[in-house]
């Protein structure tokens, strides 16, 4: 009788244990959905953040995309043709119209006029440059004629 009074000791003292380690994990199952929550949580404060930025950005780039200056080609080249009589230099003019310096010196070469570009050189003095531009003989753009030349040689 003393074994059986013995073993349902250590039977209930192992219930025990195992009734202690079901509660702890309970408690920590409850921590955990407190995390995630909060995790939600940071998560859509994080989402509405970006969509707002992004909001702001298509907006202002709307608004850029409307103030910007626009036109013929005609009228841009017009206006950086004035721009280089009045003496303001690549740098200026490429930044006002917001185009590269080589799209400066292409619309002052197609506007022809005077042909003149200014630009600074690199202690940020101003000069002129004279663009100059030869006609190509109608030989020379015959690519066919030279390759022809040579087979028969």
């Amino acid at each position: 009788m003393l074994y059986l009074v013995g073993g349902l000791v250590v039977l209930s003292v192992a219930q025990s244990v195992l009734l202690a380690r079901v509660y702890l994990r309970t408690r920590e199952a409850g921590r955990l959905d407190d995390r995630l929550a909060h995790f939600a949580e940071a998560l859509a404060l994080l989402t509405d953040t970006t969509e707002a930025g992004f909001a702001n950005i298509a907006g202002e780039l709307e608004v850029r995309r409307k103030t910007s200056r626009t036109g013929s080609r005609a009228a841009i080249s017009k206006r950086i043709s004035s721009a280089v009589r009045r003496g303001r230099s690549l740098e200026e003019i490429a930044s006002r119209e917001s185009l590269s310096e080589s799209e400066i010196r292409l619309h002052l070469g197609l506007a022809g006029g005077d042909g003149a570009a200014a630009s600074s050189d690199r202690r940020g003095a101003r000069s002129r440059a004279v663009l100059h531009i030869e006609p190509v003989p109608a030989s020379a753009g015959r690519l066919d004629s030279a390759y022809a030349d040579e087979e028969s040689a």
